[in-house]
């Protein structure tokens, strides 16, 4: 069996960003939204390939892998540690919503995010949804910035008006 890192196709000194992005590219290919001919193999790939990730993702676990796979480097398998039945799925669904989560802060135009998941090839269809959540987050955050706004004006405007008030009682 191929390692974790073979499985997902990066090399051992990958960054994290770079391990998200490899991920995606890997995932969105056999996801079971996908109508694949045979849909079996796929769904086995998808979940070996949200094993490997949930474990390379979390530093305290992608080190142990490492030194398990340095004590047997021929086998992957003997140092795999397969997931719940129905964890792929979440652990897919987490990451982007980790994705979503990022975009949302950064300021980046929606246009490039939804290129940037069409280029990790993403289905158009999740990735128009994917780009909606960016918007609604994004939308979220200017109104929540635009009640503060109002609450920070009315109390200067409050604070004003009981500093004018008690300047005329000395005048």
């Amino acid at each position: 069996m191929p390692s974790y890192y073979d499985i997902i196709g990066v090399n051992r000194k990958t960054t994290l960003r770079e391990l998200n992005e490899a991920f995606f590219r890997r995932a969105f290919k056999t996801h079971p939204a996908h109508q694949h001919q045979n849909a079996e193999e796929m769904q086995y790939l998808f979940e070996l390939i949200c094993e490997a990730f949930s474990v390379l993702r979390q530093p305290k676990s992608r080190f142990n892998y490492d030194r398990a796979l340095k004590e047997n480097p021929l086998s992957g398998e003997s140092v795999r540690v397969p997931l719940q039945p129905g964890q792929a799925g979440k652990v897919f669904d987490h990451t982007l919503d980790q994705f979503i989560d990022s975009r949302i802060d950064s300021g980046l135009s929606f246009e490039t995010s939804y290129k940037e998941l069409l280029g990790m090839g993403c289905p158009a269809a999740v990735a128009r949804e994917a780009v909606d959540a960016i918007q609604a987050g994004r939308a979220e955050q200017d109104r929540a910035a635009s009640k503060r706004m109002f609450w920070h004006g009315f109390a200067a405007f409050i604070i004003g008006s009981l500093i004018t008030l008690y300047s005329f009682r000395f005048v």
